[in-house]
């Protein structure tokens, strides 16, 4: 049963194009022809029945809001994905898909400085492309210095478009690294894996831009360690995982707790291998969720007593937890819990 909630929309596959070799950009408008509204960096969840099993996968928004009358996302082929190839072999233009409306916290309303500093690794261009797309259209004032890596210059995806937009707005400063094929002669591309002198090169003043990043988590913790030792505040650092880990359960799962649903009136048993959302789950409680993995917010509830361990919860911050917030999808017990579902 796919975990979207009632508030999903249909939408119409209306354009598919190939990118690079194993890549595809989907074009999506609205069934009944609304305006699709989002921030930059934002996500779908589609929703497909494949096989007579539902797969909900998250897709990064890769066009700019301007764009108003459909969206696009794209696609790289993921083997034994069965939406990823699905999505590429399968989906037809005309054909509808179920979706989510667009959500996540990786957009530029994060950023309050004029600089800007983008990297991103593969398919993880996507949200950064969406952000590039909106500054050039809305003639915004904000300084950019994109960078991407990539194996080969084959591999890097809207190659042709991200270069017209540095020749074409003075502000924009575009580069790329390839880890396997050699640079072309352009004097913006660097040869080997990203590192500590290179992001020196791409970026002299690293401490006083934001930066968003987006790639494998290899890629991001490696970009991290970087900027970090670069001396930029972790305030001015922002990621989005397109790649979803596999939730990191609390080592001890031999305990057993008790959990209310107060709001639902209902209680049940939970172990500490467990999260909230499957003991929610398991008694029928309807929770709005997209990605299931702390990344979303969608499944934002409320501790009422207790306490948890909540090691991939991205899409709230302190401030937030403080208040008594939490994300059912990553949390686990590590006592009774009582909490407003």
């Amino acid at each position: 049963m796919s975990q979207l909630s009632s508030k999903a929309i249909s939408l119409v596959c209306v354009d598919k194009r190939r990118a690079t070799d194993d890549v595809i950009v989907i074009t999506l408008a609205h069934q009944q022809k609304q305006v699709i509204t989002f921030n930059p960096g934002q996500y779908i969840t589609l929703s497909a029945t494949i096989k007579g099993k539902t797969y909900d996968r998250c897709y990064t928004i890769s066009s700019c809001p301007e764009q108003s009358e459909c969206i696009e996302i794209i696609v790289k082929r993921v083997s034994q994905g069965a939406m990823s190839n699905w999505l590429l072999d399968q989906l037809g233009v005309g054909d509808i898909i179920q979706a989510s409306e667009p959500c996540g916290q990786f957009h530029l309303a994060r950023s309050n400085k004029p600089k800007l500093l983008l990297l991103s690794a593969g398919v993880g261009v996507t949200p950064l492309l969406s952000m590039l797309r909106h500054i050039a259209k809305s003639h915004l004032a904000y300084e950019v210095i994109f960078h991407h890596s990539a194996q080969t210059s084959k591999d890097i995806i809207a190659a042709h478009e991200l270069n017209a937009l540095g020749d074409q707005y003075p502000h924009f400063t575009i580069s790329y690294n390839l880890s396997r094929g050699r640079p072309d002669s352009d004097s913006n591309q660097y040869s080997g894996h990203i590192c500590e002198e290179m992001l020196q090169r791409i970026c002299s003043d690293i401490p006083q831009r934001d930066v968003f990043v987006c790639g494998p988590n290899s890629y991001m913790e490696r970009v991290q360690q970087i900027l970090t030792k670069q001396g930029l505040p972790s305030n001015q650092y922002f990621q989005e995982d397109f790649e979803i880990a596999p939730l990191a359960a609390v080592r001890d799962s031999n305990n057993t707790y008790t959990i209310d649903f107060c709001h639902s009136n209902s209680r049940t048993e939970i172990s500490s291998g467990e999260t909230v959302l499957d003991a929610a789950q398991r008694l029928g409680i309807d929770l709005d969720t997209s990605c299931s993995s702390g990344i979303c917010g969608s499944c934002t509830s409320y501790i009422i007593e207790g306490n948890i361990a909540a090691p991939q919860a991205q899409a709230i911050d302190e401030e937030d937890i403080g208040s008594g917030e939490f994300l059912p999808c990553c949390s686990y017990p590590l006592s009774n819990l009582k909490v407003d579902l």
